[in-house]
């Protein structure tokens, strides 16, 4: 088919429209079946994902998601634009409808002057929007070198999440003591949005620890080949008692499931990560054999990168 980008419209992906886009998106992203029939089974969207969709008349030809963010940095919130679900219909590819969808969506970052953040297996494909390359420092050790012990915090394995389970890990993650650099602010609608995304995979777990009886922390745990990824670990008081037992439970896990590896996808200014190089212990790069996607930024128009170079982004809030 012959025509001109000039001709296309993009449009907001609502109603049957929405439909058309997810179904279309199943193909691409097979992994995220259970999240786009759940948009086609109820017409509506997830948290603050919003799907823009590039048509030729009635023929769509691609289509691109802009989730608008929030994150902590250095001890500042900070805005930002997420972009996501980027693809185009194969018969159209190598035609510019993504540039096109690209730049439509990064008009609206710049207007409102808020950086763009991706990620993505090819980052030259995004360089030439002024995307930036934002090195990630996955480390980790030998579960051996983790410390055990501390205070006898109870734990509770949970490889789905209720409501209420929901509720109790967000009182946890707005604590005083789960402030760190890379946090996404989650509010009720991303919950339930974590929330579905946790119960569709197979892989992961959450480990909720109490003191007494009472919640006070926890881990999430993925398996991967070769190693065990800890994504998230949060905690209401980050004391070396409770980060050590914490500790004992990653230790104890990656001893479950076989692991000889940990990696921590966590900031540097991280407790636990603290915590760990107070012990003496030297974290390091992960060994390879995991592809793990390129986070890429890019600054408002005109703007540089300033802090967000030193963005570490958990994995537990990969779009």
């Amino acid at each position: 088919m012959t025509f001109q980008l000039s001709e296309c419209e993009i449009h907001p992906a609502t109603g049957p429209r929405l439909r058309q886009v997810c179904r279309f998106l199943i193909d691409q992203f097979p992994p995220d079946r259970p999240i786009l029939e759940r948009v086609i089974a109820t017409g509506r969207g997830y948290a603050t994902w919003t799907p823009y969709a590039l048509y030729h008349g009635e023929e769509l030809l691609g289509s691109l998601a802009l989730m608008p963010l929030r994150i902590w940095l250095e001890g500042q919130r900070r805005d930002m634009v997420g972009i996501a679900s980027v693809a185009t219909v194969p018969a159209y590819r190598r035609m510019g409808v993504a540039g096109r969808l690209l730049d439509h969506c990064l008009a609206k970052a710049d207007q409102q002057l808020l950086p763009s953040v991706l990620f993505t297996s090819l980052p030259r494909v995004y360089e030439n929007a002024g995307f930036q390359a934002i090195r990630q420092d996955y480390l980790g050790t030998s579960p051996a070198n983790v410390p055990r012990g501390g205070a006898g915090l109870g734990v509770q394995r949970l490889e789905t999440i209720n409501d209420d389970d929901c509720n109790t890990l967000a009182t946890i993650y707005d604590s005083p003591g789960s402030v760190f650099s890379g946090k996404v602010e989650r509010d009720a609608q991303y919950w339930r949005f974590y929330q579905l995304l946790f119960n569709t995979s197979s892989n992961l777990r959450i480990l909720l620890c109490s003191d007494g009886g009472r919640p006070c922390g926890y881990l999430r745990a993925e398996t991967e080949e070769g190693r065990l990824l800890i994504s998230e670990v949060c905690l209401e008081q980050a004391s070396a008692a409770v980060i050590e037992a914490v500790c004992t439970h990653i230790a104890e896990e990656a001893r479950l499931q076989s692991a000889p590896w940990v990696t921590l996808s966590l900031p540097s200014d991280h407790a636990v990560r603290g915590f760990l190089e107070r012990c003496g212990i030297r974290c390091t790069r992960e060994p390879a054999g995991i592809c793990r996607e390129t986070l890429m930024v890019r600054p408002p128009r005109g703007r540089s990168l300033d802090t967000l170079s030193r963005l570490q982004w958990p994995l537990s809030d990969k779009f």
